[in-house]
């Protein structure tokens, strides 16, 4: 069972992924800031990371630059849950392993989960 780490400060949005991604069957950790998410990395491993862009009092790119420069984190895919579009190019030269849009589906959400974890995992 692949366990994903999700990091939003909107505590609905966060406990409608949770619910989601626990109905699939994925262990799910939650986070409504990036310094619960950067202890929780410390403290257990994780498989993916979801995560909100726009937080304080840490952003995504911030969370981000901190998982990609800890060499235990820096290899767990992280995609950003945002509604910021941001161009491919961008995201790949910062560290990202994709993005999903908010608004977004349920079945966009597992796409992009499963293309993740196929990639690490090679389900």
């Amino acid at each position: 069972m692949a366990t994903i780490l999700v990091i939003d400060d909107e505590l609905l949005l966060l406990k409608n992924l949770e619910m989601i991604l626990e109905f699939e069957n994925f262990h799910v950790i939650t986070a409504l800031e990036g310094g619960t998410a950067l202890e929780i990395l410390h403290a257990q491993p994780v498989n993916l990371i979801l995560c909100d862009l726009l937080m304080v009092p840490m952003n995504g790119f911030e969370i981000l630059q901190a998982v990609r420069q800890d060499p235990k984190t820096s290899h767990i895919p992280f995609v950003f849950v945002t509604g910021v579009k941001w161009n491919r190019a961008e995201t790949e030269f910062m560290g990202v392993s994709g993005y999903l849009i908010k608004p977004f589906t349920r079945s966009g959400l597992l796409n992009i989960i499963q293309q993740q974890l196929t990639t690490t995992l090679g389900s």
